[in-house]
C-alpha cells in the first residue's frame, strides 16, 4: 500500500508541473499518515496536510513527517488565506465528499464548498492533482 501511495504521489507531483529546483508550498488534502507528504518533502517542497482522521494524523506524527498536519474536514472548506498554496494534491480522498455519513451532510454542498474554497487558497494559475 505504501508503494502504491508513493507512486501515485509522484505522478500527482508530475501533473502539478512545478519546474525543477523550485521549492513550493503544496496542500496535501487527505494526507493520512504523511506518505504523500514524504514524496513532496523529498522533492524539496514544503507542505501542509489535512485529514479528517485524528488516528491517521497521529500516525503521521509518530512517523515524524516534515510537513505540518492538521485535523480538518475537507467538506467544510479550507480556512487558509487566499493564494496561500502553489498547488494541491489529494490521493484517494476526495471521493469521500460524495458520501453522507450523517443526515445533515449534503454531498452537493460539500463538493461546492470544497472546490470553491480550494480555488480561493491557490495562487493564480496553480494546479491540482487528484
Amino acid at each position: 500500500m505504501i508503494g502504491i501511495q508513493t507512486q501515485l504521489s509522484k505522478r500527482a507531483l508530475e501533473i502539478l508541473a512545478i519546474p525543477k529546483n523550485r521549492s513550493k508550498l503544496i496542500l496535501d488534502i487527505g494526507c493520512g499518515s504523511g506518505i504523500s507528504g514524504n514524496v513532496l518533502g523529498a522533492r524539496g517542497h514544503m507542505w501542509v496536510g489535512c485529514d479528517i482522521s485524528r488516528a491517521m494524523l497521529q500516525v503521521a506524527s509518530e512517523r515524524e513527517v516534515e510537513g505540518d498536519v492538521l485535523h480538518a474536514d475537507m467538506g467544510h472548506g479550507f480556512g487558509f488565506r487566499p493564494g496561500s498554496f502553489d498547488g494541491a494534491i489529494s490521493i484517494s480522498a476526495i471521493q469521500w465528499l460524495c458520501s453522507a455519513e450523517m443526515s445533515v451532510q449534503n454531498p452537493w454542498k460539500r463538493l461546492c464548498k470544497f472546490f470553491s474554497s480550494l480555488y480561493a487558497v491557490l495562487v493564480k494559475g496553480a494546479r491540482c492533482a487528484f
